[in-house]
């Protein structure tokens, strides 16, 4: 960053830290179906994808859900950027969930969090 007052130049280096992280999560499949073990949480249109930046939580109410296996997370490039634009990601984590109890099915969420120096923000949707 450079600036002048009167006659002096002051310079300065500033380090930026582009991030996008939009409230875009999908789930799969749309509706839990019994008997299918597994679900999958996907944030779109997000950078940095650096684990530990970005992760996923499966959550029962307001509590990690206990016994769910992350089976780890997918990274795959959105659309070709354009011209002069940056790539940003598709992120996908699938769990294996646990035996659930019917009744506590709707307070199922899944939450995308991103966490930056002196930044930190989540998303959540529900599964239902």
């Amino acid at each position: 960053c450079v600036g002048s007052c009167g006659g002096r130049t002051f310079q300065h280096t500033v380090r930026l830290l582009v991030y996008a992280f939009p409230d875009q999560l999908t789930i799969s499949p749309a509706a839990l179906v019994p008997g299918d073990p597994e679900v999958a949480c996907t944030a779109h249109k997000v950078t940095p994808v650096d684990p530990n930046a970005l992760s996923f939580s499966l959550l029962l109410g307001d509590q990690e859900l206990e016994g769910a296996q992350a089976l780890g997370p997918e990274v795959e490039e959105e659309e070709e950027p354009q011209e002069e634009e940056d790539v940003l990601f598709r992120v996908t984590e699938r769990w294996r969930l646990p035996t659930l109890a019917t009744p506590v099915l709707p307070a199922l969420y899944c939450q995308a969090t991103m966490r930056l120096p002196g930044l930190e923000l989540s998303h959540r949707q529900a599964i239902p």
